[in-house]
């Protein structure tokens, strides 16, 4: 629980996502065996040379190392993957290589619904990819999907499922609704019967289908589905963030400008309602109370390149991470605009971000309160440097609030914790 040692896990080829597993129940002999995996995630590859596949990984606290419990063999480049928040063995995932005839008989890109099939618990976990399965575990076929949306002209860049207890958007309940971000439109699915049935659309990018998107997603490259209010999602599009409204697919909010250049993602805080973290290729991070979208309530410069991912904690708002093309990844705790901010800030917190947020016209926190007790309490935790190449992808455990992972394009998965200092201040 107190370790800070990283550990990392390497692929050996391409990659662009990872993402947190739902937990999943430990069998009596798991729990007396001790140092069971609570923290897994699944990465998928993309290359075009190689066989692409999926790996799912776990943490072993014992041993402070994150090994490889199921290769899974996968068609085609990997561009995203969404796990089920509540079921850890279904996953979505959108690659390229549609079928002939499909896009024009053109090579298109499609979402896919798997099960991930049970691992043989004679298996033993690797530390390290293997190709093929030259030791350990053989390289075990994904199966057929459940259900498959194809003709997509670009890769989908966000692929959301409805918050769990969220509610529903429509009559017919919301465990199967889900929502895709490709060809500058967002749309609403139903998935049931084996099938994504359409239940709504709204352009994005300005020319419908394709809007000025590559297979990168620069035209709408992220959403993030509002855990507080489950008929909203919040999409990001150029320079702008838009919320729309679900059961209309209307836009009910917009910040037109919301970073210099392109914003790169976006998250909303887990337990704050109405607030939005942004970032983008200006290199910064901005929170948005989007009651009041005209400027942010605070601004950091987060990296020396484009910031690609951020990430709240999930169980404490206080905490964010994000990714860089600057092959960093931070720590950060922004107490002043959580939902617990710390009232009296230690010593060495003394100057927090101030310096740090400049360089954009939002700059600061409350409009200009720079100095202030709150913003002594935002720091920079710290920095993890393990990666040699751009991070293009971030994750939280689902199920350990220390513990995140971070994918650099090179394949290496590297797993870290918050300090056990920063933890106290949190905790006590």
């Amino acid at each position: 629980m107190f370790s800070s040692a990283s550990s990392t896990y390497n692929l050996k080829r391409p990659a662009r996502c990872i993402a947190a597993l739902a937990p999943q129940e430990e069998s009596p002999e798991e729990e007396q065996q001790g140092g069971i995996s609570s923290s897994r995630f699944v990465v998928g590859t993309c290359s075009l040379r190689e066989p692409n596949e999926l790996h799912v990984l776990g943490f072993h606290e014992e041993s402070n190392e994150l090994l490889c419990h199921q290769a899974l063999s996968h068609p085609n480049e990997i561009w995203g993957v969404s796990p089920s928040p509540t079921d850890p063995s279904l996953l979505v995932t959108c690659s390229n290589g549609a079928k002939a005839g499909q896009n024009n008989g053109g090579v298109g890109f499609k979402v896919s619904l798997w099960r991930l099939p049970t691992p043989d618990p004679n298996d033993d976990p690797l530390h390290e990819h293997v190709m093929g399965g030259e030791r350990g575990h053989p390289l075990e076929p994904i199966g057929e999907p459940l259900a498959e949306l194809g003709g997509l002209k670009a890769a989908a860049t966000a692929m959301l499922w409805s918050p769990p207890g969220g509610g529903s958007t429509s009559s017919r309940g919301g465990a199967g609704e889900f929502v895709t971000l490709a060809d500058g439109l967002l749309k609403r699915w139903n998935l049931g019967d084996g099938r994504f049935e359409e239940a709504g659309s709204a352009t994005v990018c300005e020319g419908g289908q394709g809007g000025g998107a590559t297979a990168a997603g620069r035209g709408a490259p992220a959403a993030a589905w509002d855990p507080h209010r489950p008929v909203e999602v919040a999409t990001a599009a150029s320079c702008s963030v838009t919320c729309w409204d679900l059961r209309t697919m209307k836009a009910t909010t917009s910040v037109a400008e919301a970073h210099r250049f392109a914003v790169r993602d976006l998250d909303y805080n887990p337990n704050k309602p109405f607030c939005l973290a942004t970032c983008g290729e200006d290199r910064l991070i901005k929170f948005w109370d989007l009651r009041r979208p005209n400027a942010p309530v605070k601004t950091i410069v987060g990296h020396d390149h484009w910031v690609n991912t951020v990430k709240y904690n999930r169980f404490h708002d206080q905490l964010l991470v994000s990714g860089s093309s600057d092959c960093m990844v931070h720590l950060w705790r922004v107490s002043s605009v959580s939902s617990a901010p710390l009232l009296e800030p230690e010593d060495d917190d003394a100057g927090g971000l101030d310096g740090d947020a400049g360089g954009d016209s939002g700059g600061g926190f409350g409009g200009g309160s720079n100095g202030s007790k709150g913003e002594a309490a935002d720091i920079r935790v710290r920095t993890f440097d393990e990666h040699e190449e751009s991070v293009y992808s971030l994750a939280w455990s689902a199920s350990d609030a220390w513990v995140m992972a971070s994918l650099s394009y090179d394949g290496l998965v590297v797993l870290n914790h918050v300090p056990s200092t920063e933890k106290y201040k949190i905790l006590l």
